[in-house]
C-alpha cells in the first residue's frame, strides 16, 4: 500500500522524535517508581506522614521549588507533588527542542527543501511533522503510564485512574511547547534562535510559577502560562481536568499559526532577519577559540545564569531542608532509598553535597551540547568555510573543545558560587571552599562525556548527538536503577555518575576520578586523530 505524502512526512517526524520519547519515558518511569518506593519505605506510619506534611507544608521556599504541597500524607499526594515540580518542565523543554529541530533544523540542513520538492505543500508538511511529533508525545505518555500505573498497583496509595491522570499531567506541557516551537521555527532565521525564543518563554513561565507558589497573593500568576495550567491540574489530590482546555487552546492556536506562517514564506526565509548593514564587530575573531566562544557566548551565559540561580535557590533552602531532616527521619530514609552514596543531610553541607551529585548530570548535558553544536556546524557547511582559510583542522577543532572546557568550568563554578551565596543568605554557613571542592569533584566525569561527544562527532558525525545523549541517559538510568534496587557495588561501578561522590560530606573517589579524567582525555585525543583523517560531512 502506497503511503500518502502526508503520512511519509509524519513518519519522518515520528522517527526523529521516537528515540527521545523512549529515553525520557524511561527516565520519567524510573523517577516515579523511585519516589513511590522511597516514600513508602521512609514514611511508613501515619504519624511520620503527618509530620512531613506539617514541616513541608509551611515552608514557602520548598513550595516555590516543587509547587504548592497537597496531600503529602499520602503516597499519591507526595508522588504528585515531588514529581510535578520538574517532570512537566522536562516535557516542555523536550517538546520545543524536537519541534524546532524537526522544522527549522531540517530546513537549515537542506532536507526540508527535498521534502517540499515532492507532492506536499509547506502548510501540509508542517502539519504532518507536528502530527509525527504528537505521536512521539503519545509514546512518551504510554511508557510513563505503564510504570506509573504498575507502581500504583504494587505499592498502593493511589488508583490506576489517578496514575493515568498523573501521567497525563506530566506530558500535558509537551504539546503546547511543541506548537510554540513550531511557530518560532517559522519566524526565526535558524534553529538556534528558534529554540532560544521558545526556551525564553518557558523560562518566564517557570519563573511565574515559582512566584505564584512562593507567595499566596501572587497565585493568580499561575493562570498566565501553560506551566501554571499544568500545575492547576492538581493530579491525585484534587484533580481538575478543565485546565486541559486551556492547554489545548494554546496548542491549537500556535499550531495553526505555525502552519499559516509556513504557507506564506520561502524556504530558509524568516520574519526575524538580522540587519545586513551593521558595522563589523570583530570582537573575539582573532582565533578559532575566540570565534567559537563568540558564537556560543549567548548560550553559555544562559547556562551559567540558569545553573547559578537554580543552585542559589537550593542553597537558600538548605537550612530549611536540614531542619526538616533533623525533625523527621523519613527524609534521611528517602535519600538513602534513592541514592547509591547516601550521606547525612542533617547539615547544610551534607544536603548540598547530595545536590551536586545531580548537578553533574546538568553539566554533562552542557558538555555534550558543545559536541552537538560542532556537528551542526559541519552539517551546515560552516566548518568547510573556516577550513578553506589557512586554518588547520587541529586549530579549528581545538577551538571548539576549548570552548567546551571553558563552558563546563564556568557552569560548574556558577553552581558552586550560587549554592554558597544561597547558603550565606539563609544563614546556613557553608564554606565557599567546600562548594568549590564539590564542583571540582564533578569535572572528571564531565570531561569523560565531553570526550564521548567529540569522539562520536569525529567518528560518526551523523549520529554524534544520539550517541552523546544516550551515554548520559544510560549512565543516569543505570545509576538510579541500581540505587533503587540496591544493586551490588560492582554493578553500580559501570556508571560514571556513581563515582561522583557527595563531596565534601565524604571523601572523593580519587582513583576512579583519575581514571574518568584520563578516559576523557584519551577520547578527545582520538577525536583529533580521526577528524584529521576523515572527509567533512555535509547536508
Amino acid at each position: 500500500m502506497t503511503k500518502t505524502p502526508f503520512a511519509v512526512v509524519a513518519g519522518l517526524g515520528w522517527r526523529r522524535a521516537r528515540t527521545g520519547a523512549i529515553a525520557w519515558g524511561l527516565v520519567f518511569a524510573l523517577s516515579v517508581v523511585a519516589i513511590v518506593a522511597a516514600y513508602s519505605a521512609a514514611y511508613g506510619t501515619p504519624e511520620e506522614r503527618q509530620q512531613l506534611f506539617r514541616l513541608f507544608g509551611a515552608n514557602k521556599g520548598i513550595s516555590a521549588l516543587f509547587g504548592s504541597p497537597r496531600g503529602l500524607d499520602t503516597v499519591g499526594g507526595f508522588t504528585a507533588w515531588r514529581s510535578m515540580g520538574f517532570l512537566p518542565l522536562v516535557t516542555a523543554a523536550w517538546g520545543l527542542v524536537i519541534a524546532t529541530g524537526a522544522l527549522r533544523g531540517e530546513e537549515d540542513e537542506g532536507r526540508r527543501a527535498t521534502i517540499l520538492a515532492g507532492a506536499i505543500s509547506r502548510s501540509r508538511s508542517t502539519a504532518a511533522t507536528l502530527t509525527g511529533l504528537g505521536l512521539a508525545g503519545l509514546l512518551l505518555f504510554l511508557i510513563t503510564a505503564v510504570f506509573t500505573v504498575g507502581s500504583a498497583l504494587i505499592n498502593g496509595g493511589f488508583s490506576a485512574g489517578d496514575a493515568l491522570f498523573l501521567t497525563l499531567a506530566y506530558c500535558a506541557a509537551g504539546p503546547p511547547f511543541m506548537a510554540l516551537g513550531a511557530f518560532t521555527a517559522q519566524i526565526a532565521p535558524n534553529r538556534r534562535q528558534a529554540s532560544g525564543i521558545a526556551a525564553a518563554v518557558l523560562g518566564v513561565a517557570y519563573i511565574l510559577r515559582i512566584a505564584a507558589d512562593a507567595d499566596a497573593s501572587l497565585s493568580w500568576l499561575r493562570w498566565l502560562t501553560p506551566i501554571g495550567w499544568v500545575m492547576e491540574l492538581r493530579p491525585i489530590v484534587d484533580p481538575r481536568a478543565w485546565p486541559l482546555l486551556l492547554l489545548a487552546l494554546w496548542t491549537i492556536f500556535f499550531g495553526l499559526l505555525a502552519i499559516r506562517v509556513a504557507s506564506g514564506r520561502d524556504d530558509e526565509a524568516a520574519f526575524l532577519q538580522s540587519s545586513s548593514s551593521r558595522k563589523p564587530r570583530t570582537f573575539l575573531l582573532a582565533s578559532s577559540l575566540g570565534l567559537a566562544l563568540r558564537e556560543r557566548l549567548g548560550g553559555l551565559a544562559a547556562w551559567v545564569l540558569g545553573t547559578g540561580l537554580s543552585m542559589f535557590a537550593i542553597g537558600l533552602l538548605s537550612k530549611a531542608i536540614t531542619k526538616v531532616a533533623t525533625q523527621s527521619g523519613g527524609l534521611q530514609k528517602h535519600i538513602e532509598q534513592t541514592t547509591s552514596n547516601p550521606v547525612d543531610i542533617s547539615t547544610p553541607t551534607g544536603y548540598l553535597a547530595v545536590m551536586f551529585v545531580f548537578v553533574v548530570i546538568v553539566v554533562s548535558l552542557h558538555a555534550v551540547g558543545h559536541s552537538n553544536v560542532t556537528a551542526e556546524e559541519e552539517r551546515e557547511g560552516r566548518s568547510a568555510t573556516a577550513l578553506a582559510a589557512p586554518l588547520s583542522r587541529n586549530a579549528w577543532l581545538g577551538g571548539r573543545v576549548g570552548v567546551g572546557l571553558i563552558g563546563c568550568l564556568a557552569v560548574s563554578l556558577a553552581a558552586a558560587i550560587g549554592a554558597w551565596l544561597g547558603s550565606v543568605v539563609s544563614g546556613a554557613g557553608v564554606s565557599l571552599l567546600d562548594m568549590l571542592g564539590a564542583a571540582a569533584n564533578m569535572l572528571p566525569a564531565v570531561l569523560l562525556f565531553l570526550g564521548i561527544g567529540f569522539a562520536a562527532f569525529a567518528y560518526v558525525p551523523r549520529h554524534a548527538s544520539a550517541i552523546a545523549w544516550s551515554a548520559i541517559g544510560i549512565s543516569y538510568l543505570w545509576e538510579q536503577t541500581g540505587a533503587v534496587i540496591k544493586a551490588p557495588e560492582w554493578v553500580l561501578s559501570f556508571s560514571p555518575f556513581h563515582w561522583v561522590k557527595p563531596v565534601p560530606a565524604v571523601d572523593p573517589a580519587l582513583t576512579a576520578l583519575f581514571v574518568l579524567g584520563i578516559a576523557g582525555i584519551v577520547l578527545l585525543g582520538l577525536a583529533f586523530h580521526r577528524f584529521n583523517r576523515r572527509d567533512l560531512s555535509s547536508k
